[in-house]
């Protein structure tokens, strides 16, 4: 089996993932469809070619969540649906479902709108803007307020902090570290033991006060009901705070790095700017979108998904072989762990020309992002797809609407904009400067 590029005697790859992942990637493409890797020591396969990377996420029977980066990730955000095993997907999926109906989504649509126009109300003309912690703010707000409505606004102040601790790099380098290295009496050790222990306490009393006032609706409340007719067991208090915990790390950041990368792109292009303003303007006439909005806005919506394919936030996953599995005429024992890249799988030249080139025309088809294909899994693909990903469009259409509809974002000159692969890949070194599009006028 050809091993892939850039190992290293004794750490073998685990240092090209640390220093320069996208740009290791980025060397084992066009090479052989599956490599090997070394990572923490323990032997695993990154997947390159897209139709067997394909089969690996769909053919959920042979390949599972698991592997030491899912095992991480499972001690720090619970047994819930991102990442609990197949023999309890179904079952997790089943009662996360009523959460995420057209109807909830659009309830959800309210709380949207008004967080993304409470803060393009704040920006002033010719503010900079450091835009990933804002954006992170709001997709945060967004989130925790659909959960639980009835939360006041030091509780959503309180649990925005809580995991902004939790995910600030620590999960990263716990995750791709050795174990021996994460067991050090290190100070990150430390902070990443504490985040976790807080952020527990905090999922704690969120399902205690979905529990305690049932008739207040929002997300968490609809995994709190059975349907008639359904025998099966409800969540647990235990897999509750999962779930929450999952909501947060997996509907927050994501969505953030993909809004501060479309604005990016936006901002550096102004054909691109002019094209979005135009469609804004036509179709909403100076108010926000509205759930029923997202599909009348063509352009926006093309946008998006070449943003989710040049920069998507999930750069890597993990499975794990249940059983001894054949592919791409290999053979391998049960407990192989596999790799696949959406990263690298959408800047793959053979599926997607010119890959390098940003250009949002290549969805302006009628294709969708909520559409998985060969080579284009932004929200993973089979039956693990994103359960939230109608949601996070929705959510992302609609703050654009909001923010793009008022100002329009430019570029420092001079700045650098870079990516920076943790547990998303969002942007390092994103300023813009808003400019008030009505004094403009």
């Amino acid at each position: 089996m050809p091993r892939a590029p850039r190992s290293i005697p004794v750490l073998g790859h685990t240092g090209a993932l640390w220093r320069d992942p996208l740009g290791w990637l980025k060397a084992c493409s066009g090479g052989p469809g599956i490599q090997e890797l070394k990572l923490r020591g323990r032997r695993g396969y990154l997947v390159a070619d897209a139709k067997l990377a394909h089969s690996v996420l769909t053919n959920v029977s042979d390949f599972d969540k698991g592997g030491q980066i899912a095992d991480q990730a499972r001690a720090v955000l619970g047994n819930g649906l991102l990442t609990c095993p197949a023999a309890e997907h179904r079952r997790q999926r089943r009662l996360m479902q009523p959460a995420f109906t057209r109807e909830r989504v659009g309830e959800a649509g309210v709380v949207m709108v008004e967080e993304a126009e409470r803060l393009a109300a704040s920006w002033r003309d010719g503010e900079r803007l450091d835009l990933v912690p804002v954006l992170n703010r709001l997709t945060q707000r967004v989130t925790i307020r659909s959960l639980l409505p009835s939360f006041d606004l030091s509780s959503i102040d309180e649990m925005v902090s809580v995991f902004d601790r939790l995910l600030d790099g620590e999960v990263f380098r716990h995750a791709v570290l050795p174990e021996w290295a994460r067991n050090l009496p290190l100070p990150s050790a430390r902070r990443f033991t504490a985040a976790v222990a807080e952020a527990d306490a905090t999922c704690a009393r969120a399902v205690e006060s979905a529990r305690a006032d049932p008739a207040a609706g929002g997300l968490l409340s609809a995994l709190l009901e059975k349907g008639a007719g359904e025998e099966e067991a409800l969540f647990s208090d235990e897999e509750l705070k999962a779930q929450v915990v999952t909501f947060l790390a997996a509907g927050t950041e994501t969505t953030a790095s993909v809004l501060s990368w479309f604005f990016h792109r936006v901002a550096e292009d102004p054909a691109l700017g002019e094209r979005l303003h135009q469609e804004l303007d036509t179709v909403l006439e100076g108010r926000t979108a509205t759930a029923e909005d997202v599909p009348q806005l063509p352009f926006t919506n093309a946008l998006f998904a070449e943003t989710l394919r040049v920069h998507s936030p999930t750069w890597i996953i993990a499975r794990c072989a249940t059983r001894e599995v054949e592919l791409g005429g290999h053979r391998f024992p049960e407990g192989t762990e596999f790799y696949v890249s959406p990263y690298q799988l959408h800047h793959n030249p053979a599926v997607h020309p010119d890959p390098e080139r940003f250009d949002p025309d290549r969805w302006t088809g009628g294709r969708s992002a909520l559409v998985p294909s060969v080579g284009y899994v932004p929200f993973g693909a089979g039956a693990r797809i994103c359960i939230g990903a109608r949601f996070a469009l929705h959510e992302a259409v609609i703050a654009v609407s909001a923010l793009a509809g008022r100002w329009d974002l430019r570029p420092e000159p001079g700045a650098r904009v870079r990516p920076r692969p943790r547990i998303v890949m969002a942007p390092h070194g994103l300023v813009l400067r808003a400019h008030d599009r009505r004094a403009a006028v």
